[in-house]
């Protein structure tokens, strides 16, 4: 990986290589995967990559792949990548304390999301759909999860493991235990919202 970081940050127009996800947090295993940022300006001569195996040149795979879309909450996870990544070739400009707007806005704005979708759960549970109103409560934990990591002033990539990390994991348990007719539906994500509710 070592070679493979100095060869992709050898080309003219790479500003930097960074080591992401698990690796970078040091939290990854011998079987985590290795994610690997590549940060350039204008169009990058790939060619000598090819030793290594098939190279997918940027945007091949769409917009998505080509500049952290999949990772991105209107923005910010590209700061939060800056924040959390590893730069092993080149430079990338620094990123100081969470902000204060940021959390404060952040929390308010996922926790009416979150409100939003356990309102739409219940509409779901009202007419018996089990799985509308699972997955707009599953919405719902998420949500809340990024609530909390804003409250908290704590960058987020993605949904991995974000559940355990702000302790909302108790309600993996909840959630094998869905019921089928409206009422007790009803009730099972009533208590979806006082669990959300209680964890601030």
């Amino acid at each position: 990986m070592a070679d493979l970081c100095a060869a992709l940050g050898a080309p003219a127009g790479i500003e930097a290589v960074t080591i992401g996800g698990s690796r970078a947090a040091g939290t990854g295993d011998d079987a985590s995967d290795w994610d690997i940022g590549l940060y350039y300006r204008g169009q990058v001569d790939l060619t000598t990559l090819a030793r290594y195996g098939e190279v997918h040149p940027p945007g091949s795979w769409g917009r998505i792949m080509n500049g952290g879309a999949w990772l991105t909450l209107e923005g910010l996870n590209r700061v939060a990548e800056l924040a959390l990544n590893r730069v092993v070739v080149g430079t990338l400009p620094a990123v100081g304390e969470y902000p204060r707007a940021l959390a404060e806005t952040g929390d308010r704005r996922w926790r009416a999301h979150a409100d939003f979708s356990l309102t739409h759960a219940r509409m779901r549970a009202e007419r018996s759909d089990v799985t509308g109103a699972v997955a707009q409560a599953a919405k719902a934990v998420l949500e809340t999860a990024y609530a909390l990591a804003c409250r908290r002033r704590q960058w987020v990539l993605n949904e991995k493991k974000l559940v355990e990390q702000v302790g909302l994991d108790g309600l993996h348990e909840w959630f094998a235990r869905v019921p089928r007719p409206a009422a007790p539906l009803i009730g099972w994500v009533s208590g979806v919202r006082a669990a959300l509710a209680r964890s601030g």
